[in-house]
């Protein structure tokens, strides 16, 4: 799969339901080329609630996603 196939799906936290954004960027493990961490854009709501932090990022280890579907990516984080 390609990341420009990723980056069209919106990333889920289906701990809390609320959409985290889009994935802006990957974090991949040499040699092997495994994709160990996903790098969310927050979408704008997100942003405005953290302070107008707009250069934010959210980091999803690659353990925390459950599924990845058609049109979403689905994970599991649990927020404090």
């Amino acid at each position: 799969m390609k990341l420009d196939h990723l980056k069209r799906r919106s990333v889920i936290n289906i701990y809390n339901g609320n959409l985290l954004g889009y994935i802006k960027d990957v974090v991949v493990a040499l040699p092997d080329g495994h994709i160990e961490t996903l790098i969310i854009k927050p979408n704008f709501f997100k942003r405005i609630s953290g302070f107008f932090s707009f250069n934010s990022k959210i980091y999803v280890s690659w353990i925390n996603i459950v599924s990845i579907g058609k049109d979403v990516i689905l994970v599991n984080i649990i927020d404090n």
